[in-house]
């Protein structure tokens, strides 16, 4: 074999080669793929997504991307979609870019708006997704690559080897947190729609203390007002007080030393309170007859010369009533005349009569001794009067200034 024939079989082995070389290249450009294909607009900061990237609907990969070509503000993405998924995917998708990880790694995800819609076909050019919430998550991802790329790869990698360290072997623990949080929050349903009733009655609270606030603020001041004055005044609050035992003291003297005149003078009163009770119904007639009496009198004392009248009330051997002293109208005489006993002169007790009892703290309080002695005072230290003091009324004015005391008199 001559170094010609040598030569053109190199050349034929080399032109293979080449051929071989071309097809498959061009067989993984896609040259010879005849799979529809569509085409995908998105904004330009998702630039970072390359050319064989996936594309996913609901989580099933349905093709890839073949071609990315970037301008300014957009990039253009050239998809080829399966034969067996193009009928799946609704003509209404939007594109967005998603990360898979952290890392970079970016697929193309195909979102439809709710309802129905006929299928994608090929040649369509599919709008991006701007929803809301596509636009948080590129913007959290592009801060979080950020941040990421700031940090060395070596300290990453300890952090995320320490992590898997707290991780390892704990699945279980960590499971059960989860699925405790979840209980925690499902059961926390029904504090949280009470909470929601607490916070709309706590609002109309807070809304009446608004309005009852001035005033709330008028009884403050009126208050601390009044805590001044008491405590400017407060000597003269605290003489009150000593003055209000004091009296409290005198009063609780004054009765035990009268208490056996008291219980006298109630049983005394017994019987005329049954007559007032007996004869009620004749009280206003009484009081009326008093105003007659008043308004009749009135224009008579007037103008002069007026009537002078003075009466000793006493309650010491008072007049008897017998029935001499019943009513009596010429031959008519009152219902009771017949039957009113002859009252008997008084007469001195026996010899064995025990003595009258007088109660007191300093002395028989309101004895004869006692009314003697204050009539000898009176008499000697205050002038002669015509219509002298009761003895009675000088034992209870008179008998608890001087009771306990002793009297030098001239």
């Amino acid at each position: 074999m001559n170094r010609f024939s040598l030569a053109l079989r190199g050349i034929a082995g080399l032109l293979i080669v080449a051929v071989i070389a071309v097809l498959v290249i061009a067989k993984g450009a896609g040259a010879f793929d005849d799979r529809p294909t569509v085409t995908a607009v998105v904004p330009a900061r998702s630039a970072g997504i390359a050319a064989q990237s996936t594309v996913e609907h609901h989580g099933v990969v349905v093709g890839t991307v073949t071609e990315v070509h970037t301008t300014a503000t957009t990039s253009t993405l050239t998809i080829r979609l399966a034969d067996d998924q193009i009928d799946a995917i609704p003509a209404t998708v939007r594109a967005r870019v998603l990360p898979r990880t952290l890392f970079g790694d970016q697929y193309v995800d195909l979102v439809a708006p709710p309802g129905e819609s006929a299928a994608l076909r090929a040649g369509t050019t599919v709008p991006a997704d701007d929803s809301a919430q596509t636009i948080a998550l590129n913007d959290a991802y592009e801060r979080l690559y950020t941040v990421l790329k700031q940090i060395e790869p070596a300290k990453i990698n300890t952090a995320l080897a320490a992590v898997a360290g707290v991780l390892g072997g704990r699945g279980a623990r960590f499971g059960d947190m989860i699925d405790q949080a979840h209980s925690l929050v499902r059961d926390g349903q029904s504090i949280v729609d009470t909470l929601g009733e607490d916070l709309a009655f706590t609002a109309d609270l807070a809304e009446q203390l608004r309005t009852a606030a001035p005033d709330l603020w008028r009884t403050l001041d009126n208050a601390i007002v009044t805590s001044r004055t008491i405590v400017d005044k407060r000597g003269g609050l605290a003489a009150m007080v000593t003055g209000g035992i004091e009296l409290m003291g005198e009063g609780e003297k004054l009765l035990r030393d009268n208490k056996d005149r008291a219980i006298q003078l109630i049983r005394a009163g017994d019987p005329v309170l049954d007559v007032l009770h007996a004869q009620r119904g004749a009280i206003p007639e009484i009081i009326g007859g008093l105003k007659s009496l008043v308004d009749a009198a009135q224009p008579v004392f007037s103008t002069g010369p007026w009537l002078k009248l003075s009466a000793n009330i006493t309650l010491v051997q008072p007049y008897p009533y017998t029935s001499a002293d019943c009513p009596r109208y010429g031959d008519l005489a009152g219902p009771n005349c017949g039957r009113a006993p002859t009252a008997r002169p008084p007469a001195p007790a026996p010899m064995s009569a025990p003595p009258p009892s007088f109660g007191g703290t300093s002395g028989p309080v309101g004895s004869p001794a006692e009314r003697s002695a204050l009539e000898e005072l009176v008499r000697r230290t205050v002038p002669p009067r015509t219509n002298p003091l009761p003895a009675g009324l000088m034992g209870i004015f008179l008998g608890p200034i001087v009771r306990g005391m002793r009297m030098v008199m001239p």
